[in-house]
């Protein structure tokens, strides 16, 4: 770890930009601050809707960008959330606040999205 180097700080709250079947996409913005290092990745979590922060399943890499794409993780009739951390050449930083959740459609349905309440303080 470089000196002067701290861990990036909380990255905004991930948005639902679009949902395709079972394809969602979510955007958000970068951290206020980046530790005093370029970030290098973001680590998105995702979880379905009615389970906890320590029930996460298999987080997603999106790189450098602040937009990521989910599709074959997805499945039909589910609901999710998602939280974003960012990560600089220290370490990875701390969890976004979860996004509204959105549940797929099944095979026939429309696309919902609702808002859930989260916790302010994720780690």
């Amino acid at each position: 770890m470089s000196v002067g180097v701290k861990i990036p700080s909380q990255p905004g709250r991930p948005v639902i930009n679009r949902v395709d079947g079972r394809k969602v996409t979510i955007d958000w913005t970068p951290p206020v601050s980046n530790g005093r290092s370029q970030i290098i990745q973001y680590v998105i979590h995702y979880t379905t809707a009615d389970v906890d922060l320590e029930s996460f399943m298999k987080p997603k890499i999106a790189g450098r960008s602040t937009s990521c794409t989910f599709s074959k993780m997805m499945k039909y009739n589910e609901t999710y959330k998602f939280a974003v951390a960012a990560k600089n050449k220290s370490r990875l930083g701390p969890l976004s606040e979860f996004s509204d959740c959105v549940k797929t459609p099944t095979d026939e349905g429309k696309n919902v999205m609702c808002t859930i309440k989260y916790a302010s303080n994720l780690l």
